[in-house]
């Protein structure tokens, strides 16, 4: 019995979901990262964290104009000259990938015919969800992640130019909102792939109870 479950494991290629991107079982050397501007844009922002202290309510809302990962919208209310802007929104593009720390990832097969994304260190939090490929859906201990858009990103999204699937859990409850997502995809260019993760979860009054996030970047290696 034991010899058939791990001839018919061996038979299982990855899912639709990974195929582009991982090979069963195969090890990959990836990192934790972040995304930042070149160091001249400090200046400048110290100039925009002035504006944000002098005028706190008009700030926030300023920022809620500006579309996810885009500089900040221009406004004499800023203090940067329209030449500081300028240079503010150039340094802004060329924000790049910063490893912050190593991560170890590889994609098994369990006995149930799941799978699981094994990565090390502080990206561990990633192994606790299971993709059942059967529904498309991944498995965490708060409940089932559900298929929703594909990503298609721009080049001046958060993350840069990319294309993935996400997965997304919502729960509201009296006391508190929770949310978990995990998107995967490729960078374009073809040569990286990002896993991006996030747990948060809020009160019923917006306080922020726990928020927990991730992005995994490394080499594509089907093969």
């Amino acid at each position: 019995m034991a010899v058939t479950v791990l001839l018919s494991m061996a038979l299982h290629a990855e899912p639709e979901a990974f195929k582009e991107i991982f090979g069963k079982d195969k090890k990959v050397k990836g990192a934790l990262v972040v995304m930042l501007p070149p160091k001249q844009i400090a200046p400048l922002l110290q100039k925009l964290q002035i504006a944000a202290s002098e005028d706190p309510e008009w700030f926030r809302d300023h920022k809620k104009k500006t579309p996810l990962g885009r500089a900040l919208l221009y406004d004499k209310k800023l203090g940067l000259t329209p030449k500081e802007y300028k240079e503010y929104a150039e340094l802004w593009k060329a924000r790049k990938f910063k490893e912050i720390g190593p991560v170890n990832l590889h994609l098994e097969e369990n006995s149930n015919g799941n799978w699981v994304i094994r990565a090390s260190g502080s990206a561990s939090h990633i192994s606790l969800l299971q993709y059942h490929p059967k529904g498309d859906y991944f498995q965490s201990p708060n409940g089932a992640l559900v298929r929703i858009d594909n990503i298609d990103a721009p080049e001046d999204s958060p993350l840069g130019a990319w294309k993935g699937k996400e997965w997304k859990f919502f729960e509201e409850s009296s006391f508190s909102i929770t949310k978990e997502n995990i998107a995967i995809g490729i960078q374009a260019g073809g040569e990286y792939a990002l896993i991006v993760y996030r747990l948060q979860e809020v009160s019923a009054s917006g306080r922020r109870l726990y928020d927990k996030s991730s992005i995994v970047r490394f080499p594509i290696s089907k093969k």
